[in-house]
């Protein structure tokens, strides 16, 4: 694989795919994040097994192809580099390429790769569970449920707001065994 992006965006998505990418596990391949270039679209998936996040960004494919790096190593290199078109390269050694693609600069960096056939499926979104709410509905809602949320590590179940979509309606239930928190959305989910 091989492609041209811009560093500023493609840092972006890296530093957000960090956040989903599992940092202590004794998966190796969830603390990688899966990188796949084709047409001139650069898609980016990470999981923890749990949660997954997909994200694409435009870039000018050379070769098309795909593998995984280690997400926090990717993302600690792109802060070193200086802003600008980079030029990313992956080869059958299981190593990738990072260098800046203009200047007189001498920077080349590499990074261990896994195959990218190891990496978890993620399974599509179902268009059922997609909707859409105004954004200060949705705080709103967050707001007046989060305080029920129980801070007792032990009881880790009690530890996050339940969200269920009915009909054209959003619910969220809090609770930490002593504190109820209910709320339901006041505006229709589009």
């Amino acid at each position: 694989m091989k492609f041209i992006c811009q560093l500023e965006e493609l840092r972006n998505e890296i530093e957000i795919a960090l956040g989903f990418s599992a940092q202590k596990n004794s998966l190796a391949i969830t603390s990688n994040v899966l990188l796949e270039n084709s047409g001139d679209i650069l898609t980016i998936k990470t999981t923890d097994t749990k949660v997954g996040f997909v994200s694409q960004i435009s870039v000018q494919t050379l070769i098309p192809g795909s593998t995984t790096v280690f997400c926090d190593k990717l993302y600690a290199v792109l802060k070193t580099i200086p802003n600008g078109e980079i030029e990313i390269s992956a080869d059958d050694d299981k190593k990738l390429t990072i260098r800046p693609k203009e200047g007189e600069s001498r920077i080349s960096i590499n990074l261990r790769t896994i195959d990218a056939s190891k990496f978890p499926m993620l399974l599509p979104m179902d268009e059922y569970h997609a909707f859409e709410l105004p954004i200060n509905d949705f705080l709103d809602m967050v707001d007046k449920t989060s305080f029920a949320v129980s801070e007792e590590i032990m009881r880790i179940f009690l530890t996050g707001v339940y969200i269920e979509k009915r009909d054209d309606k959003l619910a969220m239930v809090a609770t930490d065994g002593r504190k109820l928190a209910t709320m339901a959305s006041l505006s229709s989910l589009f």
